[in-house]
């Protein structure tokens, strides 16, 4: 009989012990990038899940989270093509539940436990367990003895998310090196989600069933693009239409927000590629039909750092060509890349296809400023967010506006106001000297065959000096007092500025209110500009009760329609 050297198993074990804590080590490090350099929630947990998968000991995982009836869906999943259908089977109801509730069938697995304590739990032996008995025959057939269910929390204390670690050998994780992993990988993962928190709030987990369809739908006719055009303020006219990805299902269309958590960056990709064949060949038509029109598509910020989107574009454009400088890329907002240099290469490289490239959604963070700031665009788009706080702050979301165009106009670009849902607003962006204007008071998505008919027959006038609206009168005040706060100290200029007629004279002339307490206020306070100065408390006082008495007004009218 062979002798077995025991100091030469014992060496061998050491060994396979350091070699293990070399892999997780290594796959703690491609994590820690992973987080910093993901865009999108979905993408960087997908990625983790792979990542994962990589290590010996791990042959599945699952990333979910409870819906509001307690029933887990998985939004990342990595393993064998077995693992994969088995965790469908139970998205489809093959197999019971996983629930977040102790008290409910599936409630005392490993991810319902950590989903409630929130600490990491553990299925140490499924062949000896008795809570495993439903589940003892589908995971030991799966080559599954073992898991760790890993709770995602925020820095806060709430849980988000449970990942589940599955293990061909029993134990569940739970030497001191594995422990030791886990706790960091935990940490990880909070601080990523932080990260990306506000791209991921609000947002319920999408059932791997249900991606896996809206997935499927992106390479069928049931990917639709509409259109919203884009109307040029002064001259009044549509210039251009942005392309709007829509995904049918039956007899309505799902908005982005719903399916666009669902998709990863090679997703994001193909997504990219078929809105803009779509959108290319309907311009390409509608030239053909004597409508010149400029066309936007979104772009996510992450395609600044990958050049498969420099060569998809080209390849769209070589089969639908377009003049130069008529497609606009919109660059969706994103977690700001530190990869300044690589995302301005990215931009030019688009540029130098006869491509405009547009700030989306200025104003809505820091890190559209700081794009702006750093990178070399042909335009800026203010974030109708910030446009629809409106109603809540009129004065100071007017003087946004007001200096936000400023802003692009001093940096050569134009300037694009989104969310114009009133005639006050299409009024007030005009008078401010934004270029174009965009939203459902001028025009709602429509479908490429609707394009052509509605641009012939619709036209929209509107003359900056002569407001019709109260947020237009408004608007044409704020330009007022900005030239006055220029003479602060020159009592001639100011009395020739008060003296010669204003925006709000011609409002008042237009909508007939000459004779009303809002003519009466804004003729005192005129006179207190002249005699005591704009910088008097008087002329404060005065100010005041003008601006609320033309937002009354402004109120009155759009609540009497």
């Amino acid at each position: 009989m062979k002798k077995v050297d025991g100091k030469a198993t014992v060496r061998s074990v050491r060994q396979g012990a350091r070699a293990g804590q070399f892999a997780r080590n290594d796959v703690l490090l491609r994590i820690s990038a992973i987080a910093w350099s993901a865009d999108c929630y979905p993408d960087f947990i997908q990625r983790v899940a792979a990542t994962l998968l990589t290590l010996d000991e791990i042959v599945g995982c699952a990333i979910g989270r409870p819906d509001a009836y307690g029933r887990f869906h998985f939004e990342a999943v990595a393993g064998s093509e077995a693992f994969i259908g088995c965790l469908r089977a139970v998205e489809r109801g093959e197999h019971p539940d996983i629930r977040a509730e102790a008290q409910r069938l599936g409630g005392s697995m490993a991810m319902g436990r950590a989903w409630q304590s929130g600490g990491i739990q553990r299925t140490f032996n499924y062949a000896t367990d008795p809570e495993m008995t439903v589940w003892r025959g589908v995971a030991l057939g799966l080559g599954i003895r073992s898991n760790a269910a890993i709770p995602v929390r925020l820095p806060k204390g709430t849980t988000e998310s449970v990942l589940t670690l599955y293990s061909s050998a029993t134990g569940g994780f739970s030497t001191a090196s594995q422990h030791t992993f886990l706790l960091h990988l935990q940490s990880l993962l909070g601080l990523a989600l932080t990260r990306l928190l506000p791209k991921t709030e609000g947002i319920q987990a999408a059932p791997l069933l249900l991606r896996d369809h809206w997935r499927a739908k992106l390479a069928t006719d049931d990917l639709v693009m509409q259109y919203q055009p884009v109307v040029d303020l002064r001259m009044g006219k549509v210039v251009e239409v942005e392309a709007l990805a829509r995904i049918r299902e039956d007899d309505h269309l799902i908005l982005p927000i719903w399916f666009l958590p669902a998709l990863g960056s090679d997703d994001l990709l193909f997504l990219y590629q078929q809105g803009l064949t779509q959108a290319l060949a309907a311009r390409q038509q509608w030239a053909t039909d004597g409508l010149a029109l400029g066309i936007a598509v979104n772009l996510p910020s992450s395609a600044l750092l990958d050049r498969r989107y420099v060569d998809i574009t080209r390849e769209v454009l070589e089969q639908h060509p377009c003049p130069s400088g008529t497609l606009v890329l919109e660059l969706l907002e994103s977690e700001w890349m530190d990869e300044t240099i690589d995302a301005e290469s990215g931009l030019l490289a688009l540029k130098a296809l006869g491509i405009q490239l547009a700030e989306d959604d200025l104003g809505s963070a820091y890190s559209s400023l700081s794009r702006l700031r750093h990178l070399s665009f042909d335009r800026i788009k203010i974030d109708q967010t910030l446009v629809a706080q409106i109603a809540r702050q009129p004065l100071r979301t007017l003087y946004f506006i007001y200096q936000l165009t400023r802003l692009g106009h001093d940096l050569g670009v134009k300037v694009v106001v989104e969310g114009l849902e009133t005639a006050g607003l299409i009024e007030a962006a005009t008078i401010l000297g934004a270029d174009l204007g965009q939203g459902f008071a001028l025009a709602r998505p429509m479908s490429g065959a609707h394009v052509a008919d509605w641009c012939v027959s619709s036209r929209f006038a509107c003359d900056p000096m002569v407001p019709r609206t109260a947020l237009g009168a408004l608007s044409g005040f704020l330009l007022w007092e900005d030239r006055l706060g220029m003479f602060m100290d020159d009592t001639a200029m100011i009395a020739t500025l008060v003296r010669t007629s204003c925006r709000v004279d011609a409002y008042l002339h237009a909508s007939a209110a000459k004779g009303t307490q809002l003519d009466r206020i804004h003729r005192l306070l005129h006179q207190i500009a002249i005699r005591q100065g704009p910088a008097s408390a008087s002329y404060t006082k005065a100010r005041n009760a003008f601006i609320e008495c033309l937002v009354e007004d402004w109120i009155r009218i759009e609540e009497n329609g």
